[in-house]
C-alpha cells in the first residue's frame, strides 16, 4: 500500500515539519515551559552518525540523542514498519493485544534470558517505576528501597527521589524521600570509602558498606535494591562484577528484588545485549529504554519468571500498547544482530579507547578513561594529582566541540550544598553504525578540543 495523504497535499504536510523562520523560532521558545538548545536539528543521515541543523550545518553525533539511536538516525527499516503499521493499525487501548507486541514479548524475554515483561510508552523512568510495583507487590510490608550516590532513575516525583539529590538542578523535591536509602557506588578513581583498588584488595569493602547500612541504616524492610550496573548520568562509572554480584546476595538473603536499571547500557551499547551480559549474571528485574526501538519512545520492565505480574489497573496508560513501538523495537533488534553491531560497539569502543589513552600522555588533564563499547566517558581533572574536577574545562570543551563539528555531552550535574561540582566527564557514545573515519575524526576533534581548553 502506498504511503499517501488523503486530508492534506503531501506539500503542506512537508512544509508543517521542514520550514520554520527565525521570528517562529523565537515565538516558540517563549511558549517553552522548557529551555531548548541554540541548534535546531532537522535531518539525520539515515541509519548513520550524521545530523544537520537548519542551517544545513553537519555534526557527528556522539551522544545518540540521549544515548538512544544506536542504528543510527532515520533508519530506513525503522521508517518503514513505523508507517507501515500506522497504515495497519495506529493505536489500541493497553489490554489488547497485537501482533507486533506478542512476536516482541516472545523476542525480548528470550534475547535478554528474563522470562516477564511489561511495556511502557513513556521510557526509563517509567520502567523503573514498574519494578518498583512489582517489588512492592511481592514483599506487602515493605516500603524501603536502596539506590546509590550519583544515581539518575528518572524525572517523576518517585524516581526524582531514587535518583541523587541535586539541589540546584531540580528545583522540587521529589515524593516519597523517606523510601529511599542511599548508598555509595564503587567509584574507584574517587573512592568514597578511602581505598586505592590498585595498591590493595578492597574488593568486599562497597558490598560490606551495603550491608551496614541496611542493617544499621533502614526503617523498615527494604523492597529492592535499584543499581545501575555501569552508573550513566552520574559519571559513567563502571561497577565490578564482585560489587554486582555481592548485592544479589544480599538480595537474596533479606528477600529483596535486585533491579538492574539499564536505561543506557543496552542493545549494544557496551558490546553486548545489556551490561549484566558482561558480569554474566541476570537481576531479578532489569529496566529497559534508550536504544529498544530505534528512536521511537518505548521502555520495557523484565522479570525473572516467578515474579506475580500486575492486574490490569495497577500498570496500564493511554498509549502503553501502541503498536508502532513495538513494531520498531521488532525491526531494531533484527537491525543490530544483522549488522553484527555488538561486535562492532567493541570494536570502535576499543579504538576510542586506545586513542584517548594515547592523548592521556599528553594532556594529563585527561584523569581516566572508562567504561566499555560505545559508552565511553572521559573525566577531565584540573591535574592528575589532586583530581580537582575540570568543571569549568568540560564546559568548555563541550562548546568547542559544537564548533568542530561533533557534539559531545557531559554527566548531569552532580552539586553539593558547598557548591562543589563533578561535572566533569566527556561522554562519547554515537551510535553503534559510526565509520571508522568519523571516529578519527572524532578524536582528532576531541585533541583539537582539549588543545583550546588547556590554554
Amino acid at each position: 500500500m502506498k504511503l499517501k495523504p488523503v486530508t492534506l497535499t503531501e506539500q503542506e504536510i512537508e512544509d508543517m515539519i521542514s520550514d520554520i523562520t527565525d521570528e517562529e523560532a523565537k515565538e516558540a521558545e517563549e511558549h517553552s515551559l522548557t529551555p531548548l538548545k541554540d541548534k535546531i536539528l532537522f535531518e539525520g543521515e539515515p541509519g548513520g552518525a550524521v545530523v544537520k541543523d537548519t542551517k544545513g550545518n553537519e555534526y557527528i553525533d556522539c551522544t545518540s540523542q540521549a544515548w538512544t539511536l544506536n542504528i543510527g538516525f532515520c533508519d530506513p527499516d525503522i521508517a518503514f514498519v513505523v508507517a507501515r503499521q500506522m497504515q495497519r493499525l495506529s493505536h489500541v487501548r493497553y489490554g489488547f493485544p497485537t501482533v507486533p507486541r506478542l512476536k516482541l514479548l516472545n523476542e525480548i524475554t528470550k534475547l535478554f534470558k528474563m522470562p516477564r515483561a511489561s511495556f511502557n510508552n513513556m521510557g526509563g523512568g517509567a520502567s523503573v517505576e514498574a519494578a518498583m510495583k512489582i517489588a512492592l507487590l511481592r514483599k506487602k510490608d515493605a516500603d524501603t528501597f536502596i539506590t546509590a550516590w550519583r544515581a539518575y532513575h528518572g524525572s517523576s516525583l518517585a524516581t526524582t527521589s531514587a535518583s541523587a539529590y541535586m539541589p540546584t538542578a531540580t528545583r522540587f523535591l521529589g515524593f516519597g524521600r523517606e523510601h529511599f536509602v542511599k548508598i555509595p557506588y564503587p567509584y574507584c578513581y574517587r573512592c568514597y570509602l578511602g581505598h586505592d583498588r590498585e595498591k590493595e584488595d578492597c574488593t568486599g569493602v562497597c558490598a560490606e558498606f551495603v550491608k551496614q547500612t541496611i542493617m544499621h541504616g533502614v526503617t523498615g524492610p527494604v523492597a529492592g535494591i535499584i543499581v545501575e550496573p555501569i552508573m550513566g548520568p552520574g559519571g559513567h562509572i563502571e561497577a565490578h562484577t564482585e560489587y554486582l554480584k555481592a548485592l544479589k546476595e544480599i538480595c537474596e538473603q533479606i528477600d529483596a528484588l535486585l533491579i538492574f536499571d539499564e536505561a543506557q547500557t543496552a542493545f549494544g551499547r557496551v558490546g553486548e545485549w545489556c551490561a549484566s551480559d558482561l558480569h554474566n549474571m541476570r537481576p531479578d528485574v532489569m529496566c529497559l529504554t534508550k536504544g529498544i526501538a530505534g528512536g521511537v519512545p518505548m521502555g520495557a520492565t523484565l522479570t525473572r519468571g516467578d515474579i506475580v505480574g500486575f492486574t490490569e489497573s495497577e500498570e496500564h496508560s493511554t498509549f502503553g500498547s501502541n503498536p508502532v513501538m513495538f513494531a520498531a523495537s521488532l525491526v531494531n533488534i533484527e537491525i543490530i544482530k544483522r549488522k553484527n553491531l555488538l561486535q562492532r560497539s567493541k570494536l570502535l569502543g576499543e579504538k576510542i579507547k586506545d586513542g584517548i589513552l594515547e592523548l592521556q600522555e599528553k594532556y594529563p588533564v585527561i584523569g581516566d578513561v572508562r567504561c566499555p563499547g560505545l559508552y565511553k566517558g572521559i573525566e577531565l581533572v584540573e591535574d592528575p594529582k589532586s583530581k580537582r574536577p575540570g568543571v569549568e574545562m568540560a564546559h568548555a570543551f563541550i562548546q568547542e566541540g559544537w564548533k568542530r563539528g561533533v557534539i559531545f555531552d557531559y554527566n548531569m550535574p552532580n552539586l553539593s550544598p558547598w557548591g562543589y561540582d563533578l561535572r566533569n566527564v566527556i561522554k562519547i557514545k554515537p551510535p553503534l553504525t559510526i565509520t571508522e573515519e568519523q571516529v578519527d575524526k572524532v578524536l582528532e576533534v576531541f585533541e583539537e578540543c582539549l588543545q583550546e581548553v588547556t590554554k
